[in-house]
C-alpha cells in the first residue's frame, strides 16, 4: 500500500523520499519533484488509484520535512510514528485507564482521505479524534492529585467541536484557540516504573513513588506538547483556515489600496492648496516689489538710459517704461501690457538698466543670475534706506522732545 513498507508498517519521510535524513533543502525539492514526476496520475494512467494515493503520501512528505518545524519534530518522534502506539501496560496494580488514541498515526496524510464529507474524510476523521481526546480529559482528569492545579477537583467542560467543512469562523476559532492552549490533566498511570507492592518498607515505597510521579510528569508534558503539536499539523492544513487567511489577506490588501489612494488625494489636496496660496503671496509680493523697486530707481536717479529709444509718446524718461506702469497697476512687467505682444522698446529693467526686444527676452532675463543678484541689491538698498528713515525720524522725534522741553524751561524763566 502506498506509504507503507513491506511488513505493513508506516514508511519513514525520507524513504518516501529516497533521501537521505541529513538532506538539505535543496535536496529535498529535487528530490520530491523527481518522485512527484515519477507517480503524478497523468503519468501512470494504468494504475490511476495507486499513483493518486502515492503521490499525495509524497507531497505529505515534503510538506512535513520542508517545513523547518514540522521536520523537527518529526525527527524527535520518528521512531513513534513509525513503531504506532504503545503497548506498555504500566506497572501491576495501577488503575486500568485506557492511555488512549495514538496520535502519532494521525501525523500522516494517510490518517484521511481528502476533505469532503465522508467518514474517512479530514473533518470527519479529526473531528472524532478530538472529541475521544476530550473525552479521555473529562473523565480521568480529576482524578490525579498530581495533575495541575487548575484542573484539580474541577469537573472539565466539553471541549468546542472540531466542526465540519462548513462550519462558521467563529467556531473554528474557538476550536484552536481552546486547544493551542491544551495541558491534559490525565494521570498516565500506565506509565509507572515501579509496583508499590513490592515495596518491603516504606522508605522504599516512597522512592518508588517518587519515581513513578517522575514518569507520569514526565509523560504528561510529552503528551502535551504533542497533542498541541497535532492542533497546527492539523490547522496548517484545514481548507477552512486556508479560506479564511486568504480572505483576511484581501481585505488588508483592500484597506492597504484605500489608505494610499486616500493619502494620495489629501496629499493632491494639500499641494494644490498649497499652491493656490503660494500663487496669492506671490501675486501680493510682485506687487509691492515692482512699487518699491520703482520708487528706489527714483530715489537713486537709475531712470535714464543711455541711448535709450523713445515711448510712443515720444517722450524719455520712466514714465512710459513697462515698470511704471506696473508700478501704478501693481503687477509686472511683462503682466502690465495685457494679452497683446508687448512693444520691444517699452521692456525695460530698473535694476539692471537693460532693455529687450521680447517678452521672452524678458522672461529669461527676469530668471538670470545676475538680475536676481541686482534685486537683491536693490532689496538691501531699500532695507538700509527703511533702517535710515527710521533712523531719521526717532532724531527728529528726540530732536522736537528736547526743543519742547527747552521752549518749556524758557517759559518758566520769564515767569520767575
Amino acid at each position: 500500500a502506498p506509504g507503507r513498507n513491506a511488513d505493513g508498517k508506516t514508511q519513514c519521510y525520507y524513504e518516501t523520499l529516497a533521501v537521505e535524513r541529513t538532506a538539505s533543502d535543496d535536496e529535498l525539492k529535487k528530490a520530491y519533484r523527481k518522485m512527484a514526476l515519477l507517480w503524478h496520475p497523468d503519468k501512470n494512467q494504468h494504475r490511476v488509484d495507486e499513483a493518486t494515493e502515492m503521490f499525495k503520501v509524497i507531497q505529505h512528505a515534503y510538506l512535513v520535512l520542508s517545513d523547518a518545524q514540522e521536520r523537527a519534530w518529526y525527527d524527535r518522534h520518528r521512531d513513534q510514528v513509525l513503531r504506532g502506539k504503545s503497548t506498555s501496560a504500566g506497572a501491576a496494580g495501577a488503575p486500568d485507564y485506557d492511555d488512549g488514541p495514538d496520535i502519532f498515526e494521525f501525523f500522516s496524510a494517510g490518517a484521511y482521505s481528502g476533505f469532503g464529507g465522508d467518514e474517512d474524510g479530514f473533518y470527519a476523521v479529526y473531528a472524532s479524534l478530538f472529541a475521544e481526546l476530550d473525552e479521555l480529559e473529562r473523565e480521568q482528569g480529576e482524578d490525579d492529585a498530581d495533575a495541575p492545579a487548575k484542573g484539580r477537583g474541577a469537573k472539565a467542560t466539553a471541549a468546542p467541536s472540531f466542526g465540519t467543512a462548513g462550519s462558521e469562523w467563529a467556531d473554528v476559532r474557538d476550536f484552536y484557540n481552546q486547544w493551542f492552549g491544551f495541558a491534559t490533566r490525565r494521570p498516565f498511570y500506565s506509565k509507572d516504573k515501579w509496583d508499590l507492592r513490592d515495596a518491603p518498607n516504606r522508605h522504599v515505597r516512597r522512592a518508588m513513588e517518587k519515581e513513578n510521579k517522575k514518569e507520569r510528569s514526565v509523560a504528561r508534558k510529552e503528551h502535551t506538547a504533542n497533542v498541541r503539536e497535532l492542533v497546527e499539523f492539523v490547522r496548517k492544513r484545514d481548507k477552512r483556515v486556508q479560506a479564511h487567511t486568504a480572505a483576511m489577506d484581501v481585505q488588508a490588501r483592500e484597506k492597504e489600496v484605500a489608505l494610499r489612494t486616500r493619502r494620495v488625494e489629501e496629499q493632491r489636496a494639500y499641494d494644490t492648496e498649497r499652491s493656490r496660496m503660494a500663487e496669492e503671496l506671490a501675486a501680493e509680493d510682485d506687487s509691492e516689489m515692482v512699487e518699491r523697486l520703482q520708487a528706489a530707481v527714483n530715489d537713486l536717479g537709475l531712470d535714464g538710459r543711455k541711448g535709450r529709444k523713445k515711448g510712443k509718446n515720444g517722450k524719455n524718461g520712466a514714465d512710459d517704461s513697462p515698470m511704471s506702469q506696473a508700478a501704478a497697476g501693481g503687477v509686472s512687467a511683462p503682466e502690465a501690457e495685457g494679452a497683446d505682444e508687448p512693444d520691444p522698446e517699452m521692456l525695460f529693467c530698473p535694476a539692471c538698466r537693460k532693455d529687450f526686444r521680447s517678452l521672452a527676452q524678458w522672461q529669461n532675463h527676469e530668471r538670470s543670475k545676475k538680475h536676481l543678484e541686482k534685486v537683491a541689491e536693490l532689496r538691501e538698498i531699500l532695507r538700509e534706506m527703511g533702517e535710515e528713515e527710521e533712523d531719521d525720524e526717532e532724531e527728529e522725534e528726540e530732536e522736537e522732545k528736547e526743543d519742547g522741553e527747552e521752549d518749556e524751561g524758557d517759559d518758566d524763566d520769564e515767569d520767575g
